[in-house]
């Protein structure tokens, strides 16, 4: 019997490939999936799921979009500020790039 699981995650690149391996394990049962602001901002990390999930074949999984920042830590996702204006490169973003996808060339 398949275990039923909900990912909770900020889909960058090894995200994805987690949403990949979860939804074509057979002992995995992929009930949804929650999308937060990390290493992307929010709009960018749901994206990112739901182009995952398409990729993979996979229908009929919800994607809920979450929270767009940490609750007890702050967080730069997408180099932006709290105003949603253009900040200091952070580190996530010099790696994973604007939409949390991979760093450009």
């Amino acid at each position: 019997m398949p275990t039923p699981v909900i990912i909770d995650c900020d889909p960058g690149h090894d995200d994805v490939f987690a949403l990949w391996l979860a939804a074509g394990n057979p002992a995995i049962d992929l009930l949804g999936v929650t999308t937060v602001g990390g290493n992307g901002r929010l709009e960018h990390t749901t994206h990112n799921a739901r182009v995952a999930l398409t990729v993979a074949g996979v229908e009929g999984v919800p994607i809920a979009a979450g929270g767009g920042q940490a609750l007890a830590a702050r967080t730069h996702p997408g180099d932006l500020d709290p105003r949603g204006q253009r900040a200091r490169r952070s580190g996530a973003a010099r790696t994973h790039g604007a939409a949390g996808r991979a760093k450009r060339a």
